[in-house]
């Protein structure tokens, strides 16, 4: 049985919340028992999960830290509006069939086809990325759109990444810090500035190559004008860039990408399918159309519908029988029989004959009367699989021995 967790609006805002206030604080399990009504640890992962991949939260050292400049109000908000749609069409009578054939799946992304992305259609409607590839891959096979893919490199935000975006990155951190006590002692600044240990030698490298410090005698000095300070670093405008593409790149973020690549998890480099669906006229046509009469088409006939006459007066929809699918292969003979035949038939075409026996021979069949020699290496135990159980020799194994020992003659 599966169980679906379906978390509320509510829920949502108090985890949202427990995490603000307890940011960079607690771990995933600390905070749940902390959390001011108790909920399922299952539905509690699914919120996080959600809220990470939103770009809401992200996990350091373990603890939950919140990132997010929006409320909750910005999830909720649609991020694309479906046009109004036009009057109705007549179509022809090979149209009204090709309709009443689409599955529900197909009238459901009809009208999102003009945002031109798979990615954006997944976005704007909701529905899960494999069904609707499928759902175009039928409207393809129907003359109805066409899908163009394509690959590209593309640059997004690492874990640390994500969180430079909004608290600053090191050295802002450390240059803002400056900005404030002018010169101090590096290992005041280390314990005062809020950095890890990393960060702060990173940090340092960094304000030092752009030579906006000076550091002498166990001390850093400030050496930039209030206009330096102020002036964004070329890689904090390049992480409010992301994400983009790698063969898009000016001049300028190809260093600033340079610079950011060699640090640990700010930004990740992927490849990314990129596919588009172009409409045919016949697709233009149908994503202007009102369709709302093809809605309640009958896609299976079940004993409720006969039982309530519930068919009556309506359309079943059609069976597409000229769209492709995929081909099926039939069956073949594993290769370990297939090899067993092929010996089989080497053997008997020189003229043996096979005999049926038991699935245990003695040494004297297996090897002696087939003239094995004694030294032979298939005599090991590493080729031969040997029982604890003597075997009992023919009447007629003096002709075998004499063979082995004197040859044929």
């Amino acid at each position: 049985m599966t169980i679906y967790h379906h978390p509320t609006l509510e829920t949502l805002l108090m985890i949202e919340k427990a995490i603000e206030e307890n940011s960079n604080k607690l771990t995933r399990y600390q905070l749940w028992l902390k959390l001011p009504r108790k909920i399922m640890y299952q539905t509690y992962l699914l919120i996080l999960r959600y809220l990470e991949k939103s770009s809401k939260i992200t996990i350091k050292d373990k603890k939950l830290v919140w990132i997010a400049k929006l409320g909750s109000e910005k999830l909720f908000k649609p991020q694309f509006t479906l046009k109004k749609r036009k009057e109705k069409m007549k179509f022809d009578s090979e149209t009204e069939k090709l309709l009443e054939s689409l599955n529900p799946d197909e009238r459901e992304i009809l009208q999102y086809l003009d945002f031109g992305e798979v990615s954006k259609i997944v976005e704007a409607s909701g529905l899960e990325e494999i069904k609707i590839l499928r759902a175009l891959q039928y409207l393809t096979n129907k003359k109805i759109a066409n899908l163009e893919s394509s690959q590209s490199k593309m640059i997004i935000l690492g874990e640390n990444g994500i969180l430079y975006k909004t608290k600053g990155l090191p050295e802002r951190v450390l240059l803002n810090y400056l900005e404030k006590h002018q010169e101090v002692l590096i290992s005041q600044a280390a314990n005062q500035s809020n950095l890890s240990d990393n960060e702060f030698k990173a940090a340092l490298g960094v304000l030092k190559g752009k030579a906006l410090i000076l550091m002498e005698k166990g001390k850093i000095k400030l050496n930039a004008k209030k206009q330096e300070i102020e002036k964004k670093f070329l890689e904090e405008q390049f992480l409010e860039s992301l994400p983009i593409a790698l063969d898009s790149l000016k001049p300028e973020q190809k260093l600033a990408l340079e610079n950011l690549k060699s640090r640990k998890q700010i930004i990740e480099i992927k490849d990314e399918k990129t596919i588009k669906v172009i409409l045919t006229e016949l697709g233009k046509k149908l994503t202007n159309a009102d369709l709302s009469k093809f809605q309640d088409l009958i896609e299976n006939l079940t004993p409720e519908i006969i039982r309530e006459d519930s068919w009556k007066g309506k359309k079943f929809r059609r069976y597409d029988i000229s769209s492709p699918v995929p081909a099926i292969s039939g069956g073949k003979r594993h290769f370990v029989n297939q090899a067993k035949d092929y010996a089989r038939k080497v053997w008997t075409e020189l003229g043996f004959k096979e005999m049926s026996s038991s699935l245990t021979q003695t040494g004297f069949w297996n090897f002696d009367a087939l003239y094995t020699a004694q030294d032979h290496p298939v005599r090991e135990i590493q080729d031969t699989f040997y029982l604890p159980v003597k075997g009992k020799l023919p009447k007629n194994y003096e002709e075998v021995k004499k063979a082995h020992e004197q040859g044929i003659s």
